[in-house]
């Protein structure tokens, strides 16, 4: 049987991580519904400790500048979202119990004539901004979706969000 060498010395390790801001990490969600990927830029101060029993604890804050959210649903969907600045990743102890709040969007051309009826100019390609919010803890986020219209007016996007009102109907929307 393989023994860690370093629970065997005794050794102990307190790391302080003085992130630029042209520092990346790359981090990997996986459960039986989703294999989700983060590649972020960013920077932050980070303690990184172990015990000579090998117990873990990180705590301090990672603000990501810019980067990508790779949301995917086991091969059947997936899409890449673009990580919006000042979201962050903070620890408190245990490295797999994170706070994070990350905001990531991407932009599409879509025709919104299936949300609103009898509207003219729904039944042309539309700029819309689908974003995805991750909130809570790392190991089982709550993820939120929602939309923007930048090229409609209020009053029509107000319609069409009415329509979206619900957690399931954004859901079909992204």
């Amino acid at each position: 049987t393989y023994t860690n060498p370093l629970l065997q010395s005794g050794m102990t390790l307190d790391f302080n991580i003085e992130a630029s801001p042209s520092s990346k990490i790359k981090m990997f969600y996986l459960n039986s519904l989703r294999d989700d990927e983060i590649f972020a830029q960013g920077e932050g101060n980070i303690r990184f400790m172990m015990n000579k029993y090998g117990k873990m604890e990180i705590t301090g804050s990672y603000t990501l500048s810019k980067g990508e959210y790779k949301f995917s649903m086991r091969r059947i969907f997936s899409k890449d979202f673009q990580i919006l600045p000042e979201s962050f990743i903070r620890w408190s102890g245990d490295p797999y119990d994170a706070n994070l709040n990350i905001t990531a969007s991407y932009r599409v051309k879509a025709s919104l004539d299936d949300l609103i009826t009898n509207q003219a100019e729904m039944d042309k390609r539309t700029t819309v901004d689908c974003y995805i919010i991750l909130s809570d803890r790392l190991i089982n986020p709550t993820i939120r979706f929602d939309m923007k219209f930048p090229s409609l007016d209020a009053s029509t996007e107000k319609l069409i969000q009415n329509h979206i009102n619900t957690p399931d109907e954004m859901n079909k929307q992204i």
